[in-house]
């Protein structure tokens, strides 16, 4: 668009004025009540001089600010600024450390940096800048500027300021050409004209199309808790790429029509991307947006900066591809740049619902401006840190003398100790990679540092020899050896190895005899009992493999189990036999009696170890179970691994308390050809810890092995029985699902010399592929680890492109092993091939796992659940099982889950169900619960309801049942997604709501009315912020308004711990007074603001 000259008002100079929507931004950027806030947006910077003349130094300072007006200005509370007509001389402040000792010159150089580097200047008090000398020994002067980017932008400071500064400098006495327009002329008469442009319009209406399908900012790891005592500031690495170096990337960049800014996007897309887990994301592009309204606006200093985002959305192909992607999105996007970024991401927060600082990953690019370094003629450069409000990490590039330099400067109290690190080395390798053709050609670059590979090369070393045994012949062998001890031990029936070992052999026979063939499938259909050791045993000795089903299956779950699993024969109990109803054409045997008088000598063995030993069904994401091939070998791996891991011997005994068509049942069943007896318990659809303990203490149980749910309710049994403790447990091993925080403990208080290993991997993995020996629980975890692969397994965090994770970084997780993998999944080779694949950089057999993990800094695997477990909710990304965690460790809990339930819209709510302990005190209340994890998690984390249960549904498997959870969170929730106009019901709520229509010029506002979906946005959220703290004394975060953007939430949340009563106090005063008072008053704040 074509602007008029611009034109001098002289007679309004000194008049406040608006600010513009980048000043605006960054003045509430400063308050505390937004997320990465409390920051003023500021550039230090130190340099080191032989040859300073102080005075003239000051003289010229002096001479810039009568030159400009925006080195005189303030801020006013009301969003506006003046330009001061007169100031007083300004000083520099010289600090003469000549006479001082080394040590404490370093400490008082550091004190001068500590407090000036990171300063947040009073907006409304002159000067937003300061500037002192230090004099020290051998005529050396080190010169620090600190200055409040509210009056300019980084343009202004290199281009005007510099310059300038040394021009008068050297000479007191030189003249510039007047400045004949002033920045307070360009912000009252541009912007108005800009904003009734056809070009705004067109920009306006290209940018709110675009919002919908705009992608989120990248998210990158954060520390979940800061520590209250760690300092939040910018920390600042740089890097310079040489002139050679430089060129030739920029030569690679020109060939493909790329500029050098976008060059160095592409590359930060690139890292950012990795460590986010992003495809798709928004990076904030400030530039130096000043408009061609006169001859001299560019000696005009001032803020003139307009944010572009910059949207990183292709991701396939090769780095080419993606950078030229990038270059043609920010051609176009400039295009529009008429309707700022400001306001953008104003509209993106609206339409959102949310607080966040929405880009708070920003790019400064200095390219293709001229360069000047003036300050270089005082001497070297010592020290430069940025800082801006809502930014997390500022990445700065510029050139000087034909060299690249950039800075990171992130709040790195907000990051994992040393990612931030990492990042930063990635990126200088990969731009340096770019100087060569061939790099652009790539699809992915190596996003590892190489601290990083070398541990993962050592964390996956595993390879160990298997001994060549199948697993019915390590039960002949030990019975062989201790053919009188005790095999299988339940309540009706003791076996032992001898007995077992020819029962073996009988059914073995028998079952061969029948037709039984390596690699295919006898099934077991049973309940818990001794049948099930010599039937497993048994169809091995055939040379068959096993198919354990449960007996109590729906009737039409049994016939596909039996059918798809192509059965001829089954292997049963006469209970069952006679309670079921069975296909035509099975030939069935019940081990308890149809084995009677068969030969029972040893058989040969006419299978190999990569035959099949078993085939387990597990649910598939279609509804259809599949069947997962497990060979011996993979077997006997596991078994001598735990055995080894956990120091286990001959005579120990196990607590068989799996279900046999489960895989943990694995273990103990062959655990037994190890020379460890296993002590059953008596079949019962639901948990009976009166018979475990009996059972355990009784017999000397040693080893226990289930998920996390039966030891719960184990411990919680002993627990409310103080005379009873497992003085025999030596081993406990604890898989299938997540361990509450508090069980390690409580099982130690319950069993004192316990060793406790928390194992995990799916049943295509072979029971066990990972474990974490727990020790003492960090308070600080999420979760427990997961752990370390064990022997002959090798496992790897990958992206959808297989790629390696970094430290930190979510992704999905792959066990690869040549042994310790299942076949495959029965009769389903497309299956198969989709989830047992090959790793393209190494060439070796992996499986996806389904679920989503990170690797931790010393080397352990963090399970974060499987990808139904991870959530977003406003853009933001929660995982649940920090919300359990949390609740678990509030007083009087002893189990938590959470979910999430979709209403209409889209929107989402989070559900958390909680089990009190036995031993609690008082019931548990949902509000308490709620407020108390308010003051643990940020809001957007708080369930919206808390529902108190006896216990969690468990799966038949003794998983928590989180489908079953859903169902019953949708109860709770159901008549909260429709919310019609409710009027206040007490006086506070008729303060907030009063205040809420006012700011956003309504007549009224319902309390369950939400505040965005009336029109609120960034803006008015922060006025009505202040309106209350004016006046209720309530200094409420405004992250907690738009997680709680309802009069209703918002008076809940306000009256937490000892707010209550001066709350109600005060509205108590008001109500009396009458309405009238109350709309008066509302109507003074509006006056006052």
């Amino acid at each position: 668009m074509k602007f008029d000259i611009l034109k001098h008002d002289e007679q309004e100079r000194f008049e406040p004025f608006p600010l513009s929507d980048m000043q605006q931004a960054l003045l509430i950027g400063r308050g505390s009540v937004v997320e990465y806030g409390d920051v003023g947006c500021h550039a230090y910077f130190e340099h080191e001089s032989n040859h300073l003349d102080v005075k003239a130094y000051e003289k010229a300072w002096r001479r810039l600010i009568e030159r400009h007006d925006m080195l005189r200005a303030v801020f006013h509370s009301d969003d506006r600024q003046q330009i001061l007509r007169d100031v007083p001389p300004f000083q520099i402040q010289v600090i003469d450390l000549r006479e001082e000792s080394a040590d404490i010159v370093e400490d008082k150089l550091s004190e001068i940096r500590e407090r000036m580097s990171h300063q947040v200047l009073p907006a409304d008090k002159w000067p937003l800048f300061e500037v002192n000398v230090a004099l020290l020994e051998d005529n050396c002067y080190r010169m620090f500027t600190s200055i409040d980017l509210l009056i300019m932008d980084a343009w202004s400071y290199f281009q005007i300021i510099l310059p300038e500064l040394i021009a008068f400098y050297n000479n007191p006495d030189h003249e510039f050409p007047d400045i004949e327009v002033t920045f307070r002329d360009y912000i009252t008469k541009v912007d108005s004209v800009l904003e009734n442009s056809e070009e705004y319009k067109l920009a306006k209406d290209y940018w709110m199309k675009r919002l919908p399908t705009l992608p989120p900012a990248a998210t990158l790891p954060q520390v979940s808790t800061l520590d209250p005592n760690t300092e939040i500031k910018f920390k600042s690495r740089g890097h310079v790429v040489s002139e050679k170096v430089w060129s030739e990337i920029k030569a690679q960049g020109k060939r493909l029509g790329v500029t050098p800014s976008v060059i160095m996007v592409a590359v930060f897309a690139e890292v950012i991307r990795k460590w986010s887990g992003c495809d798709e994301f928004i990076i904030n592009f400030p530039i130096y947006d000043r408009k061609p309204v006169h001859p001299q606006i560019n000696k005009v200093l001032g803020d003139f900066t307009n944010n572009l985002l910059v949207a990183i959305e292709k991701s396939d192909g090769t780095f080419a591809e993606r950078a030229k992607s990038i270059q043609e999105q920010v051609v176009k996007d400039l295009e529009h740049r008429k309707f700022s970024g400001v306001r953008v991401l104003r509209e993106l927060m609206r339409l959102q619902k949310g607080v966040r600082a929405m880009a708070p990953i920003v790019i400064t690019s200095l390219l293709g401006h001229p360069t000047r370094y003036e300050m270089a003629n005082f001497g070297r450069e010592v020290h430069v840190i940025t800082q801006t409000p809502q930014v997390l990490l500022d990445f700065q590039i510029s050139e000087f003398e034909g060299e690249l330099r950039f800075n990171w400067d992130s709040l790195d109290a907000h990051f994992p100790k040393g990612m931030i690190d990492d990042m930063f080395e990635v990126y200088c390798t990969t731009l340096n990679e770019l100087a060569h053709n061939e790099s652009w050609g790539k699809k992915n670059f190596e996003m590892l540092p190489e601290w990083q590979i070398k541990q993962r090369d050592e964390i996956n070393a595993t390879d160990a020899a298997v001994p060549e045994i199948l697993l019915h012949e390590m039960l002949a062998q030990v019975a062989q050896i201790e053919p009188n001890t005790l095999a299988v031990i339940t309540s009706s029936k003791q076996l032992t190895y001898s007995e077992l070992s020819h029962r073996a052999n009988g059914i073995g026979r028998k079952l061969r005899e029948n037709g039984a063939k390596p690699n295919e499938l006898v099934a077991i259909v049973m309940e818990k009992g001794w049948e099930q050791y010599a039937a497993v045993y048994g169809v091995l000795a055939s040379g068959a493999a096993y198919l354990p089903i449960d007996p109590n299956v729906p009737q039409e779950r049994l016939e596909f189990l039996l059918k798809q699993g192509e059965v001829s024969i089954v292997l049963t109990q006469s209970a069952v036999n006679q309670r079921l109803e069975w296909p035509e054409g099975l030939q069935r045997f019940c081990v308890d009696h149809d084995f009677d008088g068969v030969d029972d000598s040893p058989l040969e063995s006419i299978q190999t170890l990569d035959d099949l030993a078993y085939v387990i069904y597990t649910s598939g994401s279609t509804g259809m179970p599949k069947g997962v091939m497990v060979a011996h070998r993979g077997v006997v791996n596991m078994l001598f691994d735990i055995e080894k891991r956990c120091s286990l011997r001959k005579g120990d005994r196990a607590f068989a308390i799996s279900s046999l068509q489960h895989d943990a049942s694995v273990f103990d069943v062959f655990a037994v050809g190890l020379g460890i007896g296993n002590v059953v318990p008596d079949s019962s659809p639901n948990p009976e810890p009166a018979h475990w303990v009996e059972l355990i203490s009784a017999w000397d149980v040693t080893f226990w092995n289930s998920v996390p749910a039966f030891m719960d309710i184990l411990v919680s049994y002993i627990e409310g029985r103080n005379e009873l403790q497992m003085k025999t447990l030596r081993q406990v091993i604890l898989s299938g699902d997540f361990i509450p925080m508090s069980l390690p403990d409580r099982l130690r208080n319950v069993a004192p010399v316990v060793n406790i290993v928390s194992a995990g991997g799916p049943t295509e993995t072979i029971v066990w592929s990972i474990s974490y020996p727990v020790e003492i629980v960090n308070s600080k975890w999420a979760s427990i680890p997961y752990g370390r692969p064990t022997t002959n397994h090798r496992y790897f965090i990958l992206d959808k492109h297989l790629a390696n994770q970094p430290t930190w970084v979510a992704g999905d997780m792959y066990d690869g092993s040549e042994i310790g993998l299942a076949q495959g999944y029965w009769r389903n080779e497309s299956l198969s091939d989709q989830r047992f694949i090959t790793l393209p950089s190494t060439g070796e057999r992996i499986y996806a796992t389904g679920d989503v993990g990170r690797y931790l800094p010393d080397g352990n695997i963090e399970i974060l659940g499987r990808n139904d477990f991870q959530v977003k909710i406003n853009g933001q990304r929660i995982e649940l099982s920090e919300i359990e965690v949390n609740l678990e460790m509030l007083k009087g809990v002893r189990s938590a889950t959470a979910v999430v339930v979709e209403g209409p819209s889209e929107h989402k709510w989070i559900v958390a169900f909680a089990v009190a302990k036995s031993e609690a005190e008082q019931a548990l209340e949902p509000n308490e619960l709620k407020t108390a994890l308010e003051m643990k998690l940020p809001n957007h984390m708080i369930p919206s309801h808390i529902v108190i249960l006896d216990t969690l549904p468990l799966s038949i498997n003794g998983k928590i049942d989180r489908l079953q959870l859903m169902e019953m969170a949708k109860e709770y929730t159901s008549s909260e997604l429709i919310a019609e106009y409710v009027a206040p019901r007490t006086n506070l709520e008729a303060i907030v709501a009063s205040l809420m229509a006012d700011v956003l010029h309504l007549n009224r506002v319902g309390v369950l009315d939400n505040f965005f979906d009336l029109g609120g946005d960034s803006i008015s959220a922060t006025r009505l912020n202040n309106r209350i703290e004016e006046m209720l004394g309530v200094n409420m975060p405004l992250s907690a308004l738009f997680t709680k953007p309802s009069v209703e939430a918002i008076c809940h949340y306000m009256k937490r711990g000892d707010n209550a009563e001066h709350l109600d106090a005060i509205a108590e005063m008001f109500a009396e007074v009458g309405n009238n008072e109350l709309d008066r008053v509302v109507a003074d704040l509006r006056i006052e603001a």
